[in-house]
């Protein structure tokens, strides 16, 4: 007969590995694909998410995940023309080809045939110009390659991806291009990127334009509060979920 303080600790033990197993089976897994360029129709493999969570996520709303990051295995890079896709099937016009491959050509040249995680959203972003669609699409990847500059300490990507983002997201909402619903959070966005940018008035003006409620009302009270003492750090909002 195993004695009762045995059967506690086999019991502790466990519990604690069901425990870690539970971890382990919401943390990010990757997997691999077979991918057809869109651009220059070669075939290529590449890492995909199997699974993914959200632990967190910071006042941009970039979500964070339990180990490693899914976001740079959101977007598929053609190794033989560098150009990118989230999955998107879209038929590209032989207009969009001529000018996305003279893009390309040039981005490649000039980033030494290399393409960064921050690099695949901005082609991303740049194709999506060319295409002509809905600025909230294009903001969305550029918002996306901030975030990749940011893990690459690169302050000067990081603001420049900013800027495009903000422009392009004040824009759609500017021609109502999002829905209704998402109109509140899109407005704080704009004042959250104008804060990160150190643009603190213009950030106020945003944020004065946000009528929220539950809890995005405190992270715009919070936010315009750093606003107001010229703060423009970067800032993780565990409340905010």
């Amino acid at each position: 007969m195993i004695p009762k303080s045995r059967q506690a600790l086999i019991a502790l033990l466990l519990g604690f590995l069901l425990l870690v197993g539970a971890d382990l089976a919401a943390a990010t897994r990757l997997g691999e694909s077979d991918f057809t360029c869109g651009f220059c129709g070669q075939n290529f493999k590449d890492k995909i998410i199997w699974s993914t969570n959200v632990m967190d996520r910071d006042s941009e709303f970039r979500p964070y995940a339990m180990g490693f990051d899914p976001l740079p295995y959101y977007v598929h890079a053609c190794p033989h023309c560098g150009y990118t896709n989230d999955g998107d099937r879209a038929q590209l016009s032989d207009q969009e080809k001529v000018e996305i491959g003279k893009f390309l050509t040039a981005y490649r040249e000039s980033q030494g045939g290399r393409i960064s995680s921050a690099g695949k959203y901005e082609v991303l972003a740049h194709t999506y110009i060319i295409r002509q669609l809905p600025s909230d699409k294009i903001a969305y990847a550029y918002q996306r390659a901030a975030w990749m500059a940011d893990d690459s300490h690169d302050e000067t990507a990081g603001r420049k991806f900013r800027t495009a983002t903000l422009e392009y997201l004040t824009k759609a909402l500017e021609k109502s291009e999002v829905e209704a619903k998402m109109v509140p959070n899109l407005t704080y966005l704009a004042g959250e990127l104008n804060r990160r940018l150190g643009r603190f008035d213009e950030a106020l003006q945003w944020f004065s334009r946000v009528k929220p409620d539950g809890p995005m009302k405190d992270l715009v009270a919070q936010q315009t509060a750093l606003a107001r003492k010229k703060d423009a750090s970067p800032d993780r909002m565990p409340a905010f979920r």
